[in-house]
């Protein structure tokens, strides 16, 4: 009796989560939203990796001596100008 009356149970609960994962097979997730959102990502990721990349040429620009900066035509107060903005900015 007591297997019967739980089987009753998880039966229904398993209909029930059949119903919900058709619902959600049919949710309105068509190709323009799927496409939206991936190019979203895709713009996020290439604003984190520039500003990563900005952020290390700025310290790599740090670590020149002056005669290194000399050869490409800058000044000690132009890398500290450059090595002060914060990373978001170019």
């Amino acid at each position: 009796m007591m297997t019967e009356s739980l089987d009753c149970r998880l039966g229904t609960e398993a209909s029930r989560n059949q119903d919900r994962s058709l619902s959600l097979k049919a949710a309105d997730l068509d190709r323009t939203t799927i496409h939206r959102v991936g190019e979203w990502l895709v713009r996020v990721t290439d604003s984190l990796l520039s500003w990563q990349y900005r952020a290390h040429e700025r310290s790599h620009l740090m670590t020149l001596d002056d005669r290194m900066l000399r050869d490409i035509g800058l000044a000690r107060a132009d890398v500290e100008n450059e090595a002060a903005k914060p990373f978001w900015r170019p």
